[in-house]
């Protein structure tokens, strides 16, 4: 007879998933394993927007009630940071392929300006530091042209049109530094999504 799953775990055949290690029940083959490691693999790459996305969205929804669902089962100071990345930061502009790090990085900025951030870290293979130094970059830009830096991604429409959009794309960012890829060791040093240059 099976038994039940212990409370605050996720059942995967033999595995058993909790909020601080894998049991493992039996020898599962390594076939066994490859599924449970790509579905943990998985989570730990989408977990920061989930987070992000179902608090804002539940924000929304039913107000101040809301935040106490969350009340001890991880620092407000974190959560705080997965919202406010997963606001600043709309689902139209996130690419797969790079770290929830990534897009922390780009934030700040103007939706056009992440969009176009993120794409060349994907191009160049930029790590979460390397994105990161170059969103300082883009910032220090914007604010001595005297333009919002920080009034980026709440999904307005607009700021992809008329003349304030333009000057985003007008700077030249395609120097000989950014058409490398990024060193190696860079690519390996962001642990946010392993195997996927940050």
């Amino acid at each position: 007879m099976a038994q039940p799953p212990e409370p605050d775990t996720l059942p995967l055949g033999p595995f058993r998933f909790g909020p601080a290690g894998v049991r493992i029940a039996g020898r599962p083959t390594v076939e066994a394993f490859a599924g449970p490691l790509r579905f943990a693999l998985w989570c730990q790459k989408g977990a920061a927007w989930w987070i992000g996305d179902l608090l804002n969205d539940g924000d929304e929804r039913f107000g101040e009630m809301f935040s106490q669902v969350c009340d001890g089962q991880i620092s407000a100071s974190l959560l705080q940071r997965y919202e406010s990345v997963a606001r600043r930061v709309p689902r139209e502009n996130r690419r797969p392929n790079l770290s929830w790090s990534s897009h922390a990085a780009v934030a700040r900025l103007p939706g056009v300006a992440q969009r176009r951030l993120l794409k060349k870290a994907e191009e160049n293979g930029w790590n979460s530091s390397i994105l990161s130094r170059r969103a300082r970059a883009e910032l220090a830009r914007l604010k001595a042209a005297g333009e919002s830096a920080d009034d980026s991604s709440d999904g307005d429409e607009d700021e992809d049109r008329g003349p304030r959009a333009e000057p985003y794309f007008r700077e030249d960012l395609e120097d000989d530094a950014d058409s490398e890829p990024a060193p190696a060791s860079d690519r390996a040093a962001d642990p946010a999504t392993p195997g996927v240059s940050g």
